[in-house]
């Protein structure tokens, strides 16, 4: 990374920072708006010469996870828009959210489409502008940006409170809302979608350790502050090497996926990395965030619960930790596992 980059990485984390921070509590569309005006949800869509800035949306997207923002900031930036400007679909003003869906079809209908799918567990699916998915066609995948009030939404929540909502359609749409897929549109969104996650949660867990240092460092027992006990700095230094496993590993899939894109090989093996190392560290971070604060961080006063309840629920968008851990041990059983993890 050259120095200007670094500069101007750092000038976007902290205008980022900024404008998450005010928002923070608002309305959610409301929230979106200021977003959106700062064209935030559109760093990582290719430009029409090429290019696109991944690891920029992806440092947002780690903030958004810091901050607990109620957007799904992640969703739209790393995943919907990126999908839809390579299908050559227009990029709303609103929020687009992208789902996983195994048996969507799309058919001619006169000189519309017919889109039949049933989504579950969407992120802010009620409140979208598009959804976008990947459905069979008659010549192949076709990407599909379907506008919410098409389809039958039945609201959900996840244990952290975030829209998961169940998405049924069975309607006539227009035919500009359907594309050919680009070549492996399914997996591209997948592992888009666990990515984003992968960084949002590295942000959150992020959250956790620095409000259990400041927490340790405030809580005064028996005399002294809490930090000072060694039990305490061990969960803390335990706390710390996780959450830095997870940004490392989130840091170097973006890296990846930024120089070759989301389907090679190595973007496979680092996704999967990230993915997999944020599931499982997101449970210790968790676990002993909370046993530093005791019980006061279990009450819907203390913020710990913003992320922690985040942690828990992101482990499961977009593929489980189990799942890339056996798309790992799969690549390792079918070649060299030392040259898989040197790639």
């Amino acid at each position: 990374m050259t120095t200007d980059n670094a500069q101007e990485l750092g000038l976007l984390e902290q205008t980022a920072r900024d404008i998450l921070g005010d928002v923070a509590g608002q309305d959610a569309a409301k929230a979106w708006q200021v977003i959106a005006s700062a064209e935030l949800p559109f760093l990582a869509v290719p430009e029409p010469a090429g290019g696109g800035w991944l690891g920029a949306a992806a440092v947002v997207a780690r903030i958004s996870g810091e901050l607990a923002a109620d957007v799904p900031y992640a969703d739209a930036a790393l995943v919907a828009a990126p999908m839809l400007a390579a299908a050559g679909l227009g990029l709303p003003t609103g929020v687009a959210v992208a789902a996983v869906v195994e048996d969507a079809t799309a058919a001619p209908d006169g000189d519309q489409v017919r889109v039949r799918a049933t989504l579950y567990r969407v992120a802010w699916g009620e409140s979208a502008e598009r959804i976008v998915f990947v459905a069979a066609g008659d010549d192949g995948d076709v990407v599909v940006s379907l506008d919410p009030s098409l389809a039958e939404v039945s609201s959900g929540r996840n244990v952290a409170g975030e829209p998961r909502d169940r998405v049924q359609v069975d309607a006539v749409v227009s035919s500009s809302a359907v594309a050919p897929a680009p070549a492996e549109a399914r997996e591209e969104l997948l592992r888009r979608g666990a990515l984003a996650r992968a960084v949002a949660m590295s942000g959150a867990a992020q959250a956790a350790l620095s409000a259990s240092v400041r927490y340790a460092t405030e809580r005064v027992q028996f005399g002294r502050p809490i930090a000072k006990q060694q039990a305490v700095q061990h969960a803390l230094a335990e706390t710390a090497a996780e959450v830095e496993a997870m940004r490392a590993s989130s840091q170097a899939a973006v890296d990846v996926c930024a120089d070759e894109g989301f389907l090679t090989p190595r973007a496979l093996v680092a996704v999967a990395t990230a993915k997999a190392q944020a599931g499982a560290s997101a449970e210790v971070v968790a676990r002993l965030a909370h046993q530093v604060h005791g019980a006061i961080g279990t009450t819907r006063e203390h913020p710990l619960h913003r992320v922690t309840l985040r942690l828990w629920s992101w482990r499961d968008d977009f593929g489980s930790e189990r799942l890339w851990q056996e798309r790992l041990g799969r690549l390792a059983l079918a070649g060299d596992p030392w040259e898989e993890v040197t790639r």
